[in-house]
């Protein structure tokens, strides 16, 4: 078994998402294990929880779901592959799929994809509540959601076309971006700001997590 995630709620609870489709809330020295309705198609990787409106919101590659049972589909009713997830807000998640970006409203518990360009979403971070960075296959994109606008920084620097493992963002609004290859690079304005490798001291260009 491996643990795919880690996360907590506000009571200081917390939750290992697993490789067996399978979430472990632990409290107080006890655990509790949350079995979620297996997929005979798609794997159960819990890769993330996130916590809304009073509920827990699971994902993995059979889908979303509210509080371990109720599954959230599209309007066509087929699961979605969630490869990752991001708390926007208190009322909205965006989920990166192995295809595009979903919209969650955690109030209406309703999803609906958003207009991004077509690509298998790796990682999601949000500059503010209407814009929002996410890395994939292919590079580095922006989308801003008031806008319904994509836009693909990949081709404005060719350090931002490599897959993109992870990303997050500090206090001065700088994106950085872990590569699959090609180390971490920092980027300010939708600009390359700085780029580190091993020559800068890195032990590995090929960044895991």
């Amino acid at each position: 078994i491996l643990y795919m995630s880690i996360t907590h709620n506000e009571n200081g609870s917390l939750f290992l998402g697993t490789s067996d489709n399978r979430i472990n809330e632990i409290y107080d020295g006890k655990t509790i294990i949350h079995h979620l309705p297996d997929n005979p198609v798609v794997s159960g990787w819990q890769r993330d929880q996130l916590f809304s409106q009073g509920k827990i919101f699971s994902f993995s590659d059979a889908g979303p779901y509210i509080n371990y049972t109720k599954p959230i589909r599209d309007t066509s009713s087929k699961p979605i592959n969630a490869k990752v997830a991001l708390l926007l807000n208190d009322s909205i998640i965006i989920i990166g799929t192995h295809v595009s970006l979903y919209q969650l409203n955690t109030r209406t518990e309703k999803i609906a994809p958003l207009n991004n360009h077509l690509t298998r979403v790796t990682s999601i971070t949000s500059y503010n509540e209407h814009l929002i960075y996410y890395g994939s296959t292919d590079g580095l994109h922006k989308y801003d959601i008031d806008q319904q606008k994509d836009i693909r920084l990949d081709k404005t620097n060719p350090l931002l076309e490599e897959r993109v493992v992870s990303l997050c963002t500090d206090v001065d609004h700088i994106i950085w971006v872990a590569t699959a290859g090609n180390g971490i690079v920092a980027v300010q304005n939708d600009t390359v700001l700085a780029h580190f490798t091993t020559q800068q001291g890195l032990i590995n260009n090929s960044i895991r997590t």
